[in-house]
């Protein structure tokens, strides 16, 4: 079976966060992926390990500075790239707009 990344090139703006995985015919849940970033525009966020493998096979980019970085996705010795380019944050020119710096995540409860 073959394995390949999501997307080959992204680029989005200083405070944004984009998901990128890696896309196979068969289950790569509880695969073994390493990502890693090549500089600190993006930040990577896996959530390899979690406990019942949600989204195990991909991981959140934020981007955090201008620049560029590649993105790299590392499974079955194999490697997958992705080059992300960081742009300034928008102007925006006074309109109302919140801005969220950080990882997406959801709250869940037994109720």
């Amino acid at each position: 079976m073959s394995i390949r990344i999501s997307r080959t090139e992204i680029e989005s703006f200083v405070g944004d966060v984009a998901p990128l995985w890696l896309v196979s015919e068969e289950n790569l849940k509880f695969e073994r992926i390493r990502w890693s970033s090549s500089s600190d525009a993006v930040k990577v966020k896996s959530f390899a390990g979690c406990y019942h493998g949600a989204f195990g096979y991909g991981v959140l980019l934020t981007f955090m500075e201008p620049g560029e970085a590649v993105v790299t996705a590392t499974c079955r010795d194999e490697t997958y790239t992705c080059l992300v380019r960081s742009r300034a944050r928008r102007d925006y020119s006074g309109e109302k707009m919140n801005f969220y710096k950080g990882d997406l995540h959801s709250h869940t409860s037994k109720d």
